[in-house]
């Protein structure tokens, strides 16, 4: 069996669960390095994986494409976000009425984005 040279390709990305894998990993990251809006990070990094495989394909020729390059980021931003979501509730306990601890917020990686 051949030894994978690399974790992401670009048949991978061009794929919805390649793609969302991608988003939710480049979220999650820019989270937890730098404290950024998972909401936001996640919309950019839909729309520049979309447009860059419907540049890399060809598929940018006229406004259809750019047209359907931007539905393609919203439901590609969907999926990650309810990727994300899913794995958060199964991951974390509900809490029981509990106080909110005062001071920074620990930043986690598997918790929702929404909340």
């Amino acid at each position: 069996m051949e030894q994978a040279k690399e974790f992401f390709t670009l048949q991978a990305l061009a794929s919805i669960g390649g793609a969302s894998l991608a988003v939710l990993v480049v979220t999650n990251a820019a989270y937890k390095l730098f404290g950024l809006n998972r909401m936001a990070v996640s919309f950019l990094a839909s729309v520049l994986i979309v447009f860059a495989a419907a540049y890399e394909s060809g598929a940018l020729s006229g406004i259809g494409g750019v047209v359907l390059a931007v539905v393609n980021s919203c439901l590609l931003f969907s999926t990650a976000t309810g990727m994300q979501e899913v794995t958060a509730g199964a991951v974390q306990p509900r809490e029981v009425a509990r106080a909110k601890p005062f001071g920074a917020k620990e930043r986690k990686v598997l918790e929702s984005w929404v909340k």
